[in-house]
């Protein structure tokens, strides 16, 4: 369990892309989610199921692309309460539009920052590794050749997660899925 400012905590998860978790900066999560293969599980988030005891947990997707991570985090916790947040306009089209008949899926055109604004959002060609940040000039050695190029710039509202938690009503926390961008 982290705390997240003043009014939110949260467990928080690795990176998710298909069925596989980078697990590989992030102590004790690697052995478990090793477990959880050698038991036939292929599911990312699996090992979240047991330190989350709420029956409608609060669950935060940041950047949340188009949904994926968000998908499967409804099908394990029906009950809870998703909050998805998109900056990309194309992708918050489709996020919306994936979610558009489900009243427990909110989805928020913005990026978490460490405080409100409105700075530039580097576009990359590979929409889902978009960021606030530059590319780390090491990003194609592990992420492939020319996904983080840049191809354009937007400016993006950004909001705090305390003042996002605040306007909510969000007094906790269960799940706060991160999609981890490095610095430059």
């Amino acid at each position: 369990m982290r705390t997240i400012g003043p009014s939110c905590s949260a467990v928080t998860t690795g990176s998710w892309s298909s069925n596989r978790m980078n697990t590989s900066n992030l102590p004790g999560r690697r052995q478990s989610y090793i477990r959880s293969r050698k038991a036939n599980v292929t599911e990312p988030f699996y090992d979240m199921r047991g330190p989350i005891h709420d029956p409608k947990p609060t669950i935060f997707d940041v950047l949340a692309h188009v949904g994926q991570a968000a998908k499967r985090l409804r099908s394990m916790f029906p009950e809870g309460n998703i909050f998805c947040v998109e900056p990309f306009p194309t992708s918050f089209e489709r996020l919306s539009s994936a979610f558009r008949d489900e009243p427990a899926v909110e989805n928020h055109q913005l990026a978490l920052a460490e405080e409100p604004g409105v700075p530039k959002f580097t576009v990359n060609k590979s929409t889902a590794a978009s960021s606030l940040l530059f590319s780390d000039t090491r990003a194609p050695h592990y992420c492939g050749q020319k996904l983080l190029d840049p191809q354009d710039e937007i400016e993006v509202k950004t909001e705090t997660v305390d003042r996002f938690c605040a306007r909510k009503d969000i007094k906790r926390l269960n799940i706060l899925k991160l999609a981890w961008a490095s610095p430059r």
